[in-house]
């Protein structure tokens, strides 16, 4: 049915907006799907906000659904330039040391336009649950997930089919609850031990496949000719539906000049 500018399919919540173009004298109406939806959004007093991406073809995790943690008053690549990313990516060393696998002048700055073109809907839970109740969910494609109103992430966690997601802000006590949900980012034997001690499962980024007591390779990093994607493993889920399984190691990751710069670098403890 139509309401207003609205197009609305009642059987799958899919909503449509309807727009006018001007063309060559005529007017057309111009159909557009939203890529995704507005989970949040802190306006002027939290500059925060995250965006549910519906699909995805990431190779290595495969089609999961994407949620992406960025300011809302600058551009990723600048808030990165400036030190400003900090609000969302909080005390990761990687964002100090420009570790981070994430591509944000590609990749990042696009989620960005396509939020300020109006590609993402505003929040609304009956279609949010219809649209990840088949999918799997991977919080923080870029920010911290700890960063997400900890309500939506256990209601998208108990409405989807499996999620993963990691957090670099796990020495906080503040963030506690999170571990039922999250791994542990860590980067060293050293902050393994401390992220195991303070009751995470964890996910730790090394320079060679060797790993410590109580962990396995990433299952996307073995041998195999057809490694496995995240929407398949779903390993990584703190202490959610996996909660006893093992702890994950994986190799460095992302473009070449930073796992270049990762492996050159001693990352510091505190």
């Amino acid at each position: 049915f139509l309401w207003g500018d609205i197009l609305c399919n009642t059987l799958t919540f899919d909503v449509i907006s309807i727009t006018s173009v001007f063309n060559n004298g005529v007017y057309i109406m111009a159909i557009k799907k939203p890529l995704g939806m507005i989970l949040f959004d802190g306006g002027t007093y939290n500059p925060i906000v995250v965006l549910l991406k519906y699909d995805s073809d990431n190779v290595k995790t495969g089609n999961m659904s994407q949620i992406y943690i960025i300011r809302n008053d600058m551009k990723p690549s600048y808030a990165l330039k400036t030190g400003n990313d900090d609000l969302i990516c909080g005390e990761c060393i990687h964002r100090v040391e420009g570790t981070c696998y994430v591509n944000v002048p590609f990749g990042v700055n696009s989620i960005y336009q396509s939020w300020l073109n109006g590609n993402y809907e505003a929040l609304d839970y009956r279609i949010m649950k219809y649209k990840i109740k088949n999918n799997f969910v991977r919080f923080g494609s870029y920010g911290d997930p700890v960063f997400i109103p900890i309500e939506l992430v256990d209601y998208i966690s108990k409405n989807c089919k499996g999620w993963t997601g990691y957090s670099h802000q796990w020495k906080d006590p503040q963030f506690d609850a999170f571990k039922r949900y999250f791994m542990a980012s860590v980067d060293n034997e050293s902050e393994y031990q401390k992220s195991i001690n303070l009751g995470w499962r964890s996910y730790r980024v090394s320079t060679n496949n060797d790993t410590l007591n109580g962990e396995i390779m990433c299952p996307h990093d073995s041998e195999s000719d057809t490694p496995i994607q995240c929407a398949d493993c779903r390993l990584c889920d703190g202490l959610g539906r996996h909660k006893n399984a093992r702890n994950i190691a994986v190799i460095v990751h992302g473009l070449k000049h930073k796992i270049n710069k990762f492996n050159s670098i001693s990352v510091a403890t505190v």
